[in-house]
Formats: structure tokens, sequence, C-alpha cells
């Protein structure tokens, strides 16, 4: 199944404006924050962000990131990798309020199975690398 999303109802004074941009090919692109919380919308189970929800969808995004490491990364010259992760914030979240998708949605037991087959894929990662 696609992924369709509209942001069309953002919250007007969004500071991750939908469309930045890029600072080298100077063409439009989405968001780093945008694209990342689109994306998740299908890791986490939840379709939209609004008033209600907003903050259950930034718990479900910080437990994500909190075991699978900050997807989103900014150009910081000071970092030595040049970038420098950007967690997902309760504050990202509720700027984007408005935000849906068609992404399939579940409840908080299966995101806690989720949750210990991510830690458990993370484990085996680890001891593989050694």
């Amino acid at each position: 199944m696609a992924l369709h999303w509209n942001a069309a109802h953002m919250i007007e004074n969004c500071e991750f404006k939908v469309i930045v941009r890029d600072p080298d090919t100077r063409e439009e692109v989405w968001h780093p924050n945008t694209w990342h919380l689109l994306m998740c919308t299908m890791v986490i189970g939840m379709d939209h962000i609004s008033e209600d929800n907003y903050q259950l969808f930034a718990d479900r995004m910080i437990e994500y990131e909190r075991i699978c490491g900050a997807v989103v990364r900014i150009r910081d010259g000071r970092h030595k990798l040049g970038f420098r992760p950007c967690p997902t914030t309760e504050e990202i979240v509720r700027q984007h309020i408005g935000l849906s998708t068609n992404a399939n949605t579940f409840s908080h037991a299966k995101f806690v199975k989720r949750k210990a087959a991510w830690r458990k894929q993370n484990q085996k990662a680890k001891e593989a690398s050694k």
C-alpha cells in the first residue's frame, strides 16, 4: 500500500515548513522533520497528529528513537561527521498538528510488542558487529 499524506491542515505558523530549499541543489524538498514524521506514522501506528493526540504521538516517536536512534541529522560543521543528531521532541510534533496519512493504526499493546522487536534487532546487530 502506498503512503498518502496531507499537510494542508498543518498549523500556519509551523517552524518546520513542509517545503524547504536544499542548500546544495537549491530545489524545494520536504523538511527532514516533516518527512521523518510522515514515514514514522507507519512505524509507530498513528495516522495523524491532532491537538488530542500529539503528546502520545511524541511519546511513541521518542520511544522509537530511544531504541533505534535519531534519524534526522542537521548540518553542523562543529560535529566530527559534519552532521549532528536531531531527535524528535514534543514541540516538533506539536508544530505538525494537522499532518495526516493513510498509515495503519495500532494499539498501545502492539506498540509495546514492536518496541521489544526493535530492541531484539538492535541487540542482534550489535552482536554481529563485534
